[in-house]
């Protein structure tokens, strides 16, 4: 390879082959701006470049400094091998590389109106006008600002006002955006490999639990927002797998190395040294070069490496429950309610029959005693008798004269008002003790007081 420390120009072509230019190629003259560079083949040029037409018909070819055209950055369709464009690369008019057979990478941002691509890797963004990419890896994001179309692609994000894929699209990040509505060939697939284990997969490992790749619905995850600033109002469509993305919260995200690797991808040359990601199966330390994170993830695009599929489902009561202890089983009220009544009004009328006849009243079968506990403390109920009490001139109204009140009352067609009265006469025409363990009113048929729950003990009559 011979050496140039400068280049002269004596036309306003120059053809580069087995060279090492160490010096720029830029106009020094206003004359020089028309001038264009032809490259055949092996050619480093450690400089900038500029010039009115970059033509590469071979590769390969490395330029260490930043490449402009005013007109077109150009690779033959027929061209082979690599080129390596190290930092930023704009033109005023168009980049186009459509070679099947070369490859070229470019480790910074392009610019252009119109930009033409396939099988490239591009490090970093992709801002024109118009963009066309065909079996492409984009780290960072595409952002065209009329059309874009994606065929066979792994791009970071994509923003444009009118989108077409076709084939197989796998987006780094969770969202994309357009403005009109996506159009997409029949059998177009769109996945989101933002929980899928690219680390392991690099490393030729084991995929970690609940990882995978999310297939977006094209139709279903699609969400219309209405932007609007300074009186103007803009529809924008998202794409996105962020609900599903919700079920991050259950893996460890951090383990799957998503973030580095990309980080590291991004970074391109500027990175002061090389990191890895670990050893593979071998032992050998999994390195991220440009050249090898552009073959993984060529890898899984054609499907030399399978990602796992995860759909992106979950049940929310499921995390809920596994966030929260289990809840105690507990009767409900209405029910507890049913069970007691009917036990209260027996265990009542024992204890108060009882307290008549002179005998000790029975145990209260409400409370937490055992069921064998339960059947040798239950007494069976003494047959009432007319219940005379000390006061005279009191009228007594025995249990089934008060339900037959009670009845009549209801069928009655008075108001809630009169039977509350009629029901307050009636029960001041009953004795009223006094409770000895608290103090309250309690009426004298009753063996519990009503305010703090404890036995009574009435004198025999």
């Amino acid at each position: 390879m011979q050496i140039l420390n400068e280049i002269r120009f004596n036309d306003n072509r120059i053809l580069l082959k087995d060279y090492l230019v160490r010096s720029p190629i830029l106009p020094k003259v206003s004359s020089e701006l028309d001038r264009d560079v032809v490259v055949q083949g092996d050619c480093i040029i450690e400089g900038a470049v500029y010039a009115r037409n970059l033509e590469v018909q071979q590769g390969s070819l490395r330029i260490k400094g930043s490449v402009f055209t005013q007109l077109e950055l150009h690779v033959n369709a027929d061209a082979s091998g690599t080129a390596v464009f190290e930092k930023a690369v704009g033109s005023a008019s168009s980049v186009v590389s459509l070679g099947q057979g070369f490859r070229p990478y470019f480790l910074a941002d392009i610019s252009a109106k119109q930009v033409k691509l396939c099988n490239a890797y591009v490090a970093a963004n992709i801002f024109a006008d118009e963009i066309v990419l065909e079996n492409c890896v984009v780290i960072g994001g595409v952002f065209a600002t009329r059309t874009l179309e994606l065929s066979d692609c792994v791009v970071g994000t994509f923003n444009s006002p009118v989108v077409r894929s076709a084939k197989s699209v796998y987006l780094l990040l969770p969202s994309a955006f357009s403005v009109e509505k996506m159009s997409y060939l029949p059998g177009t697939e769109v996945y989101s490999l933002t929980l899928a284990d690219l680390g392991a997969l690099m490393r030729g490992a084991e995929e970690a639990e609940n990882s995978g790749k999310i297939r977006l619905n094209i139709e279903q995850d699609e969400v219309k927002t209405v932007l609007s600033a300074d009186g103007i109002q803009q529809i924008l469509r998202t794409y996105s797998v962020v609900g599903k993305v919700l079920a991050t919260g259950l893996i460890d995200y951090d383990r799957l190395q998503n973030q580095f690797l990309i980080a590291c991808a991004s970074m391109g040359n500027q990175l002061l040294r090389t990191y890895d990601l670990g050893v593979d199966r071998a032992g050998v330390p999994v390195e991220l070069t440009p050249q090898r994170i552009a073959e993984f993830f060529f890898a899984v695009l054609r499907g030399k490496i399978e990602v796992g599929s995860l759909s992106g489902e979950f049940d929310l009561a499921s995390i809920v429950n596994g966030l929260t202890p289990t809840p105690v089983v507990q009767t409900p009220p209405s029910a507890a309610a049913e069970e007691t009544k009917p036990a209260a009004p027996a265990v009542r009328e024992s204890a108060a029959a009882e307290v008549v006849e002179g005998l000790e009243p029975a145990p209260d079968l409400t409370t937490d005693t055992p069921q064998e506990a339960r059947k040798d403390l239950q007494a069976p109920i003494v047959p009432k008798s007319e219940v005379v009490f000390p006061e005279e001139n009191h009228e007594v109204t025995h249990p089934e004269e008060q339900q037959t009140l009670n009845d009549e009352q209801m069928a009655a067609p008075n108001s809630a008002s009169v039977a509350q009265q009629q029901s307050q006469e009636a029960s001041v025409n009953l004795p009223i003790g006094t409770c000895p363990h608290c103090g309250s009113d309690v009426e004298l048929d009753c063996a519990f007081c009503d305010s703090c729950g404890k036995p009574i003990h009435w004198p025999a009559s």
